[in-house]
């Protein structure tokens, strides 16, 4: 079982790193996987092509980067952020 403290994790989203927009990185990235979904089943069922989940697979490692740096920068070491991330990088490639 992973052992991580409620203030570092707390501590990451509070930061400047858990915004995007102005808006926390939940606000943002349930409706952006959710539209990412949509996406999926219309590329499976040939509706859409498939360059656009290709696009949106980007954007989503680029803000994974994003909030790693902000990780390192802070200073801070959240087990299950940076296996999330890698897992995310993995399942791209």
């Amino acid at each position: 079982m992973l052992s991580v403290t409620s203030a570092t994790c707390t501590s990451v989203i509070e930061t400047a790193y858990g915004k995007h927009f102005g808006f926390s990185n939940v606000a943002v990235g349930i409706p952006f996987m959710f539209g990412y979904e949509i996406v999926l089943w219309g590329t499976a069922n040939g509706n859409i092509s498939i360059t656009i989940p290709f696009i949106m697979g980007i954007i989503s490692i680029l803000v994974g980067i994003y909030l790693i740096n902000g990780l390192v920068r802070l200073k801070m070491y959240c087990r299950i952020c940076y296996t999330v991330h890698t897992l995310n990088l993995i399942i791209f490639l």
